[in-house]
């Protein structure tokens, strides 16, 4: 599987999306699971940044807390 190609825009859109999903996740949970442009996305999240990987566990996309 080749790595993610994404513009800015679809970085940006994607980090929105998992950062909607880490917020309404369970409270204990440490993860999020997310479809976004019919592709299967886990988030997880640092004390310094949101992390979109692959389920495979290939990242995607961050964003700065």
């Amino acid at each position: 599987m080749t790595a993610e190609k994404l513009d800015p825009g679809e970085v940006t859109e994607l980090c929105t999306a998992a950062q909607q999903a880490w917020e309404a996740r369970p409270a204990r949970s440490k993860k999020a699971e997310i479809i976004w442009c019919g592709k299967n996305y886990v988030v997880t999240s640092s004390p310094f940044r949101l992390l979109v990987d692959t389920p495979e566990g290939k990242p995607v996309a961050c964003r700065w807390h």
